[in-house]
């Protein structure tokens, strides 16, 4: 379990912003509505400390840490419970990227995004963050959207696939590039203010670039590579390899989109930082995750693979979710037809929602599972989230539950325990906490 440094202060305390792992603050008031009714939604997605979720009443709620305005309020005061994203839009569509920022698509196919913004991930043309929704790619509608870690990739009305935000950083040597996330060359450089590589310049865009390549019915967007999807279910990616995500069997970049091997017809593709999934009828394949194994492909083994494998276990999956986080506690979730939830990968703060004793990884101590295990409970669910080390699920009553790390209140349920099993997300309407971020060394990431 991790430890945390405790702190008793006012409701008053400002809010700072962290770049490097930062501590959670106690309310020094216990928090409201701890017996408040369940949280009634139909969608959830979750980033790196904070989730969002579209009410039953078609606005849309947010929670947790708030350090860039991320939870869309209009302010930059974390919160433990769902508050009301500014704006009153209707949202058909949310995604959270597992960095910072959010991005909501209406049924009109206008998309609007909001909280951190230093490679242009908003799409509104500015780095500036903002703690409202703010319209991305004003000349554009949209049917479809992913946010990555650090990027955002959407497919138009017309049937066009773009890319917005950072398009992958220079790290390797200078000159050599780590491949192009959107498949296409930009010359823009946007200032990194955040580690990994904290003050080194990013290759970005900070309006859509249309990526070049095969018709794709969908594009996903992870850490500093994309993915898409053919309506024959043939799958492409481009960018950063150094961890296999692009699962094309080696481990060179790729500056324009590259056919995954293994000639899988996939029905449905996610990209996570660390990894990606497909399905192919109900049936799961993963590849990836060449370095820091946890077992986040479910195959049976904490190996990666530089091509798809399916997951272990025989399961029927009607949806896969592999996390966006860019740290090695990385973990992935699938949904079955059932409605039955499985997670596997690194259990370090109850993201796979167990208490039950799993193998080591690569913390040694850290309980990590290779295959498929239950999420615990009774609950069928109707959709699934990964975040940075916990997860949310909407229940088929539409009840909105969340596991695993709380430090900032991300799990919705008025405390910042963490949960290593599914507890509920309260109603709008509790106090807001601040909490003070406290930066310490020590967090290694991807």
């Amino acid at each position: 379990m991790r430890s945390r440094a405790l702190f008793l202060v006012a409701l008053l305390a400002f809010a700072g912003s962290c770049t490097d792992q930062s501590v959670g603050i106690e309310p020094e008031v216990q928090f409201a509505n701890r017996g408040r009714a369940p949280f009634i939604a139909s969608a959830v997605a979750a980033g790196a400390q904070h989730a969002c979720a579209i009410g039953v009443d078609r606005s849309t709620y947010c929670w947790g840490d708030n350090a860039y305005g991320q939870l869309g309020d209009g302010s930059n005061d974390a919160s433990l419970a769902p508050v009301a994203v500014a704006g009153g839009h209707s949202f058909v569509e949310i995604t959270s990227g597992a960095h910072h920022h959010t991005c909501g698509l209406t049924r009109s196919g206008i998309l609007w995004c909001w909280g951190q913004n230093p490679f242009g991930q908003l799409g509104d043309g500015t780095t500036e963050d903002s703690n409202v929704p703010v319209q991305a790619a004003p000349s554009l509608k949209f049917r479809s959207v992913d946010a990555g870690t650090y990027h955002t990739c959407g497919m138009a009305t017309d049937g066009t696939a773009y890319c917005w935000g950072s398009n992958g950083p220079l790290i390797q040597a200078p000159g050599v590039r780590t491949g192009w996330a959107f498949g296409t060359p930009t010359t823009t450089m946007c200032d990194n203010p955040d580690a990994p590589y904290r003050g080194t310049e990013w290759h970005c865009s900070l309006t859509p670039v249309a990526v070049p390549g095969p018709a794709f019915t969908s594009i996903r967007a992870g850490l500093w590579a994309s993915c898409g999807l053919t309506a024959s279910g043939n799958a492409f990616c481009a960018g950063w390899n150094a961890l296999w995500e692009l699962g094309n069997g080696t481990l060179a970049n790729a500056p324009a989109m590259t056919p995954v091997s293994g000639g899988l017809e996939l029905d449905a593709l996610e990209l996570g930082a660390l990894s990606g999934c497909g399905l192919v009828g109900t049936s799961a394949h993963c590849w990836g995750q060449r370095e820091f194994l946890s077992g986040v492909l479910g195959s049976g083994t904490m190996a990666g693979s530089s091509v798809p494998v399916p997951v272990a276990g025989g399961l029927s999956f009607a949806s896969m979710h592999p996390t966006d986080a860019n740290n090695i506690n990385a973990h992935t979730c699938g949904l079955t037809t059932s409605g039955k939830a499985y997670c596997w990968g690194n259990n370090r703060f109850g993201g796979l929602g167990t208490e039950a004793a799993l193998g080591s990884c690569f913390f040694g101590d850290d309980g990590c599972a290779s295959s498929p295990v239950a999420v615990a409970g009774p609950n069928k669910f109707v959709a699934l989230t990964t975040g940075s080390n916990f997860s949310c699920g909407v229940a088929k009553n539409l009840s909105v539950y969340c596991w695993g790390s709380n430090v900032s209140g991300q799990l919705g349920d008025g405390t910042q325990d963490d949960q290593f099993a599914p507890v509920r997300v309260q109603a709008p309407g509790g106090r807001r906490v601040v909490s003070l971020r406290l930066c310490k060394s020590g967090r290694v990431s991807a």
